[in-house]
C-alpha cells in the first residue's frame, strides 16, 4: 500500500510540478515591459496628466462657448 501511495504521489504531484517549473522557464513573454520601461511610462503619464490639468484650468468655460474675459 505504501508503494502504491508513493507511486501515485510521484505521478500525480511531483512530476507535474517539476514539468510545470521547467515549462514556465521556457515560456518567456517577449512583450512584457522591463522595470525601467514601466517607470518611464509612469513618468510620461504623469507629465501628460499635468499638461491636461494645465489645459483644463485655462479653459474654465464649457467647450465651444465664448472665451472668459
Amino acid at each position: 500500500m505504501l508503494a502504491g501511495l508513493l507511486i501515485s504521489t510521484m505521478v500525480l504531484l511531483v512530476i507535474p510540478l517539476i514539468t510545470a517549473h521547467f515549462a514556465s522557464k521556457l515560456i518567456v513573454d517577449a512583450d512584457a515591459f522591463r522595470h525601467e520601461e514601466q517607470e518611464e511610462i509612469k513618468h510620461n503619464l504623469r507629465a501628460i496628466r499635468a499638461m491636461m490639468e494645465k489645459l483644463t484650468e485655462g479653459s474654465a468655460g464649457p467647450p465651444g462657448g465664448p472665451p472668459d474675459r
